[in-house]
């Protein structure tokens, strides 16, 4: 278009433009006019009715008009810009017959240079979900929820097949279903989450109405947000980190029940400066009636290398195909059902414990194996008592007879039994699911511990039984710590893992073994214990990795009889590996999935890499109102 310019097209085959539909074009702006606007008249007698409101989009002006919606950003000149308008959520609605153009110019008619290509429109899909087994559509008209929360021009993406909707920055919207749902006693809602970039919160909901002030009808999933949540529940509710992808099962009895819950809502909240930051994904979302499990008369057995969730499901879901009421049923749904749980949280605990009562009769406590009392390995984990104080010389304390226990506990129980990890406070909690030991002494007084890793510094609030002080720190700059041997290990996040249920082994090897009766190291940090979950050590630059692998075999077994799922191990060998540095071997647990992204950013705070104690350092003084200078 050249100059000022109204005109109409007629739209050859008219289409209902509605609630859903889309308009996307590419616009170039070459000389800028008053306005450049695009318009769809429904209308078949009255052309001139683009300007009664709602019915045009201008995307380039220096002048404002009462009849369109200016969109933003605005092509420059010089530009060409791609633009998509969810017109259908402001336009009236109805057949559309013309497509007009505006390039507006009152003042000097010539002025203006433009041109609308590749305009298509479309109609966003439905969001399907799966109803008590049937594909169903839900219109997908996005209305806001809530109150003022909802970013208004942020929308929901359902993939073309309807079955994944994707979040882009804050927004709050509710679908309207087809016909109101029932939730029963045994309704169970089901759906995959995945967090790409972490925001606020990440909520799917039901609910009756539009308002979020009233019962809570809202799961949080994922999010940074844990107070303020208003009616968003949250308890019982595991949580999904960025870069993690979850599997849910709700039964949503504990939570509400009823027979009119018209909407479906997601919540993805962040209402703060970056409104448009955060991006997730919801699918495969379901919605069934549990009924009883088929495999509640079944007898059967079967066998696994390691007695892991996602190992047992897969299994049983082989088996299942052998049981004639189970085919083609969901193992997962199917032990939901038979252990009346409430979500799938509950069926990973109940097989977890179940797997874990396979090592029953092949475990040995801690304390047995060392044949001392829990104080004295408490103790020993500190860097206390005579095995660590004590220097071996002539006539003397002499390791070797001291703790000759070690010996004869190597032979007898660590190479076929599971050692229990002990019961003490130094391995409490170990949320990143790794420990280690740092020594800066030796029982030889020709020897020092190999130095294999440079100390930071040690906050003692996050040892506080160990250092027996509430708060304080010790600073290790350039290296000032002296000769330090770290050497630790990690388990991945499933307790079947063998790295897992042998920790107790692994930390027996590396403590006692290695690190103790050949090796001679001993004592810790100050205010630090010697060895302990990570998240209660120092923070080092690194650490020497001990991997453990295990041959084995766990019979699982289901009697019809009963009802209950009985499991046993055999123990083949147990075999301990140099897995070179504990940072590189945790990566390698998140690229199986065996750790989250989250959980690897966590634990570079504590194994900091080479280089990376000043920057550490800096970080921590600075929570203290000091700055550090290298």
């Amino acid at each position: 278009m050249k100059g000022n310019v109204h005109k109409a097209l007629t739209i050859s085959e008219p289409f209902e433009i509605n609630k859903a539909t889309e308009l996307d074009f590419d616009f170039t702006l070459t000389t800028m006019a008053e306005h450049h606007t695009i318009c769809i008249v429904t209308d078949p007698t009255n052309i001139a009715s683009y300007t009664w409101g709602n019915r045009c989009w201008t995307v380039a002006w220096t002048q404002n008009v009462s009849w369109d919606h200016n969109i933003e950003p605005q092509t420059a000149v010089g530009e060409t810009r791609h633009y998509n308008i969810p017109i259908g959520l402001k336009h009236p609605g109805g057949q559309a017959y013309y497509l007009v153009f505006v390039q507006d110019s009152d003042a000097d008619k010539t002025l203006g240079e433009s041109t609308f290509s590749n305009i298509e429109f479309s109609q966003r899909p439905d969001l399907m979900l799966d109803i008590n087994g049937v594909e169903t559509g839900v219109f997908n008209h996005q209305l806001s929820y809530g109150s003022r929360q909802d970013f208004a021009s942020n929308l929901i993406e359902v993939s073309d097949d309807g079955k994944k909707a994707s979040m882009y920055g804050n927004l709050w919207k509710a679908l309207e279903l087809p016909t109101p749902v029932t939730i029963t006693d045994n309704t169970v809602l089901s759906f995959t989450v995945d967090i790409e970039e972490l925001l606020e919160f990440v909520s799917i909901c039901f609910d009756e109405d539009l308002s979020d002030q009233k019962q809570a009808r809202c799961f949080k999933l994922s999010g940074t947000q844990t107070t303020n949540l208003g009616t968003v529940i949250y308890k019982g509710i595991k949580q999904t980190y960025e870069g993690e992808t979850k599997e849910y099962m709700i039964r949503l009895k504990e939570f509400y029940t009823g027979d009119a819950f018209n909407y479906i809502v997601f919540q993805h909240d962040n209402d703060g400066a970056a409104r448009h930051d955060g991006i997730s994904h919801i699918s495969d979302i379901s919605l069934y009636e549990m009924e009883p499990s088929c495999l509640e008369g079944a007898t059967f057995n079967f066998d696994l290398s390691e007695c892991t969730v996602d190992n047992f499901i897969a299994a049983l879901q082989t088996k299942m195909t052998t049981i004639g009421a189970c085919a083609g049923k969901d193992a997962w749904r199917e032990m939901l059902s038979l252990i009346d749980g409430q979500s799938d949280s509950d069926v990973r605990d109940r097989i977890e414990g179940i797997c874990a009562a396979a090592y029953t009769s092949e475990t040995v406590e801690f304390d047995t194996l060392l044949d001392k009392e829990k104080q004295f390995v408490e103790e020993f984990f500190d860097g206390g008592n005579k095995w660590n104080y004590e220097v071996d010389e002539a006539a003397g304390p002499n390791l070797a007879k001291d703790a000759s226990r070690i010996t004869i506990a190597t032979q007898k129980f660590d190479g076929n039994h599971a050692i229990a990890f002990p019961d003490v406070h130094n391995f409490e909690g170990c949320e990143l699911r790794a420990a280690m030991c740092c020594y800066v002494a030796a029982r030889d007084v020709d020897y020092e511990p190999e130095d294999n890793s440079d100390a930071c510094y040690m906050d003692f609030s996050k040892s506080r039984q160990s250092s027996h002080v509430r708060d304080g720190y010790s600073i290790y700059p350039g290296d000032s710590e002296g000769n330090l041997a770290c050497h630790g290990f990690a388990w991945g996040n499933d307790s079947g893992l063998a790295g897992a249920a042998f920790k107790g082994n692994t930390l027996f090897d590396v403590a006692l073994k290695n690190s103790l009766y050949t090796s001679k190291e001993v004592e810790e940090l100050p205010g630090a214990p010697m060895c302990g979950c990570v998240e209660s050590m120092p923070v080092v630059s690194r650490a020497d990795c001990t991997a453990t692998e295990v041959t084995q075999t766990i019979e699982i077994q289901y009697s019809a009889s009963n009802g209950q799922f009985t499991a046993e191990a055999t123990i083949t060998s147990v075999e301990h590996t140099d897995c070179g540095d504990l940072g590189a071997y945790y990566d390698g647990l998140v690229s199986l999935g065996l750790a989250s992204e989250h959980e690897q950013k966590e634990l570079a705070k504590h194994l900091v890499g080479e280089n990376g104690c000043d920057a550490a350092l800096t970080d921590f003084l600075g929570t203290k109102g000091f700055e550090y200078t290298a």
